[in-house]
């Protein structure tokens, strides 16, 4: 007799590990490291999206999928996604110090935040209320700073700057007070420094 494709379907049980969909943490994982090169060749109005209403949609898309689809799996693929959310805050954060382009600064330290926010998707499928909760206010703060650091880049290469490297900022707080002062805050925000964060 034929084979039913989808035996686990029909049984009720669930397939075993090697039929899981363990390559997407990776694909996705790997997708991340492309972000940099991404922000910099971009127009700082279309990085500003990328970095704020892309991240919204695909962590909304991600709890969907993993926290209400397939939480009967999760002892299958939660420690891929804990292991990645490590990776991606650890290496996210050194690599970003090493960084001379704003932009590019700004492409891995929005790897390490996919990173805390991915712990809050993971968290959601044990406390699903608590957790879910969590993210989407972590993800509106986050976007909020983000699209804040963006536009002051966007304010300050039309007053002369070059918004480009973080040498060009020197001296921004003689020359420009006001919006030195309001990139502080929204670096220290980013940074999860109280009571921005």
């Amino acid at each position: 007799p034929a084979r039913a494709p989808y035996p686990h379907r029909q049984s009720g049980r669930l397939p075993p590990p090697t039929q899981t969909p363990v390559p997407l943490g990776t694909l996705a994982y790997a997708y991340g490291w492309q972000v940099p090169d991404a922000y910099e060749g971009a127009p700082t109005s279309i990085t500003a999206f990328m970095s704020a209403a892309v991240k919204a949609a695909a962590f909304t898309g991600l709890g969907r999928v993993f926290v209400i689809a397939l939480a009967p799996a999760a002892p299958r693929w939660e420690v891929l996604w804990w292991v990645l959310a490590a990776l991606s805050m650890i290496l996210g954060n050194v690599v970003a110090i090493a960084q001379t382009s704003l932009k590019r600064m700004l492409a891995y330290s929005s790897i390490s935040h996919a990173g805390y926010a991915l712990i809050g998707v993971v968290a959601a499928v044990h406390a699903q209320g608590p957790g879910i909760s969590s993210t989407l206010f972590y993800l509106f703060v986050y976007l909020f700073t983000t699209m804040g650091t963006f536009s002051m880049i966007i304010l300050l290469t039309h007053q002369g700057f070059r918004g480009d490297k973080i040498a060009d900022f020197a001296g921004l707080g003689y020359t420009h007070p006001l919006p030195a002062f309001i990139y502080i805050v929204f670096f220290l925000s980013l940074a999860g420094i109280p009571p921005t964060a």
